[in-house]
């Protein structure tokens, strides 16, 4: 029904009204990983594939005007700005993303969280649940050191309890041999996935290679964690988070991005003190000069989204509808308090 209404709306001439009332706007766009083999259908959410990402930038190259991260602060922005953002460093950001944003000569930035560049290995819990989410029927054993430590048939109920298991038995130095382990046990072939790097972060020499392409490295804390009320351990990973990316690129990061969006009144007090000059977080909606800094909104961007949605966002419909919802229920709220 929604996509029905916004194809309506856009047949009517309402996409282009909206671009014209938030020209002097900025939208920053949220990316993750890009599909290598069939990773979309696994989470849709998390990856996009290769066609829809260069669909999604035609329609920018067409209607927008894409702009670097750094120029967000500046006051004579070109109109309808968009700003592209990809999460984490994923390793197909490299192989499949680069070269797409390279055809249209749009800058991107990557905000880059250390730990799994400097380890190496596939990011554990994702590709754990992709390989179990493969396997519902099957019976999973593990054998670690000569004892059987698990020894159960996968359901869709129970995975979740059976990662909470895994994570109790694996170490850091052998999570790709656990993995290993686990897709042996329930007869899945991750082999391909580990060769082509679809459920890794870059290495550190892909970092150097794609930030030599023009790719801007900021900053996603080294632990991918946020230690929202700990002011130490949140500034301890940050700037480890920084030293790691100014020794990989020779370039002291100012950006941030909250690592799944988390942050509160307390996270910002502590970027401003450590003199980070921006910090995007996971909540939709457009930026102009009077938004916080420290606390921008941006869209997240994937296989699950639509391309009229996609394009509904772009253009500010979506804009509007949050901003009508939200003189409804405050409305309403005085109504109710007075």
């Amino acid at each position: 029904m929604k996509t029905i209404i916004l194809y309506f709306i856009k047949f009517l001439g309402g996409f282009w009204l909206s671009r014209k009332l938030i020209r002097n706007k900025t939208l920053i766009l949220a990316y993750h990983s890009f599909e290598v083999f069939d990773e979309s259908e696994f989470r849709p959410n998390l990856f996009i594939k290769y066609s829809t990402l260069t669909q999604r930038l035609k329609y920018l190259k067409t209607h927008c005007n894409v702009v670097s991260l750094s120029e967000i602060e500046q006051s004579n922005k070109p109109i309808n700005s968009v700003v592209i953002t990809v999460d984490d460093g994923w390793a197909s950001t490299l192989s499949h993303a680069s070269s797409v944003f390279s055809k249209f000569n749009f800058p991107y930035t990557i905000y880059l969280t250390t730990e799994n560049v400097l380890d190496n290995q596939p990011v554990f819990h994702i590709l754990l649940d992709y390989i179990l989410q493969a396997s519902v029927g099957k019976t999973l054993t593990i054998i670690l050191k000569g004892k059987e430590c698990i020894k159960t048939v996968v359901s869709i109920n129970n995975i979740e309890n059976l990662k909470k298991e895994i994570a109790l038995v694996k170490t850091k130095r052998l999570d790709t041999e656990l993995l290993t382990v686990i897709a042996r046990s329930l007869d899945v072939d991750i082999g391909g996935i580990i060769d082509k790097k679809s459920f890794s972060l870059m290495s550190v020499d892909e970092v150097k290679n794609i930030a030599q392409l023009g790719a801007d490295i900021q900053l996603h804390t080294h632990s991918h964690h946020t230690y929202l009320f700990d002011e130490n351990a949140f500034e301890k990973d940050l700037q480890a988070n920084q030293q790691h990316i100014e020794d990989i690129t020779g370039i002291k990061p100012l950006h941030h991005c909250y690592p799944s969006g988390s942050y509160n009144a307390d996270s910002i007090q502590w970027l401003k003190r450590l003199g980070i000059k921006t910090a995007t977080t996971c909540n939709p909606g457009f930026c102009d000069e009077q938004s916080n800094k420290l606390a921008l909104p941006r869209f997240l961007d994937g296989e699950n989204i639509p391309q009229i949605v996609f394009e509904a966002e772009v253009s500010g419909v979506l804009e509007v509808f949050r901003k009508l919802k939200s003189l409804i229920i405050s409305g309403k709220l005085r109504t109710v308090n007075s």
